[in-house]
């Protein structure tokens, strides 16, 4: 009985341990990191095309 409780009490440990991964993951991952103003004229001049290059920057 004992091993089985240590067993369960493992095993959650675990699951919350990488669910909590899991979520800093995916939120860092959706915002799209700010860009130097010469390396977007970089970026809008080589692919203009690119969702970045709107408005000014777009060439």
């Amino acid at each position: 009985m004992k091993g089985k409780f240590i067993t369960l009490i493992t095993t959650s440990a675990i699951l919350v341990l990488t669910s909590n991964l899991a979520v800093a993951q995916t939120t860092e991952q959706n915002q799209p990191k700010k860009l130097r103003s010469d390396v977007m004229k970089i970026l809008c001049e080589k692919s203009p095309l690119n969702s970045r290059c709107q408005g000014k920057n777009q060439v």
